[in-house]
């Protein structure tokens, strides 16, 4: 899903700075020594200069996963006002708010601007080759769409503010 959400993206003008946690070897968030671990302190900085995050995560028990969860809470004040958009995988159809707890950590911790759409794929989504069906790929382009708008429009108001 995000790598199908950055080629779209791409398509639109927007620079990507793409982080995959399976290439960091971030420790699990215990205490504030492990927030000064030196991929979580390159990882807070790269989050903080973005214009607009698209995070994936894959559901598991009704929630993101705990990989998502210790990723802000590693990097923490990155996350400060940042417009965050979210594409989501579970197995199953009944998952479909399991976002929202997750988000509601960040507009209420970090007054992140959640765009109001997500994408959110279940199992039964994808094809025999892991692709998204015609549906899953519309509610990806149309996350990617609004997270590009949203994020640009940010950007230029805050521009503007200066």
């Amino acid at each position: 899903m995000g790598e199908i959400a950055r080629v779209q993206l791409e398509a639109k003008g927007a620079e990507i700075d793409w982080i995959d946690l399976r290439d960091h070897d971030l420790p699990l968030c215990q205490d504030k020594d492990t927030k000064l671990h030196p991929e979580a302190q390159a990882l807070r900085k790269r989050i903080a200069a973005a214009d607009g995050i698209l995070l994936c995560a894959p559901v598991y028990n009704y929630g993101l996963n705990a990989a998502a969860k210790n990723l802000t809470e590693l990097t923490g004040l990155a996350w400060k006002e940042q417009v965050v958009a979210m594409a989501v995988a579970a197995g199953g159809q009944r998952s479909g708010m399991a976002p929202m707890g997750f988000a509601n950590s960040l507009m209420l911790d970090f007054r992140c601007l959640i765009v109001p759409r997500f994408a959110y794929l279940w199992r039964g989504s994808f094809d025999e080759m892991g692709e998204p069906d015609e549906a899953g790929m519309e509610r990806i382009q149309l996350l990617s769409d609004e997270l590009f708008r949203i994020a640009h429009a940010m950007k230029a108001s805050s521009t503007r503010e200066r």
